[in-house]
């Protein structure tokens, strides 16, 4: 939201910019970035871990791409501040999903989790 913010005038806020770019590097390193190993390691059955484990790399890696792709000509169709826009809002409904659809993993068993992955909506 910072960096959409820096970028939508003429004159671009260096400091807003930086601090922007260091929440975003912070919250990922928090949230999103370890998500995927945890998830894939209490989630899954032993017998499946490892190929979850390499679905989930090459889906992030996936992911990086599309945002490293289309970042620029995002920037040069909508203007600067608009991938920004583009990606807080695309994070603000995931996290949305990860809030509703992962279950609370902790103090339980591997049993009680395949259980209650089965159970799931999803």
């Amino acid at each position: 939201l910072l960096l959409t913010l820096s970028f939508l005038s003429d004159d671009v806020n260096a400091g807003l910019a930086l601090t922007g770019a260091v929440g975003v590097a912070m919250g990922y390193a928090s949230s999103f970035g370890p998500l995927t190993w945890l998830l894939t390691s209490e989630m899954f059955p032993t017998t499946i871990r490892g190929r979850s484990l390499g679905m989930s790399t090459v889906t992030t890696y996936i992911c990086a791409s599309i945002v490293s792709y289309t970042f620029l000509s995002g920037q040069s169709l909508l203007g600067q501040a608009a991938p920004f826009g583009v990606y807080c809002v695309i994070t603000f409904l995931s996290t949305i999903f990860a809030v509703v659809s992962i279950p609370d993993t902790r103090g339980k068993n591997p049993l009680e989790i395949e259980s209650e992955m089965k159970t799931m909506w999803m």
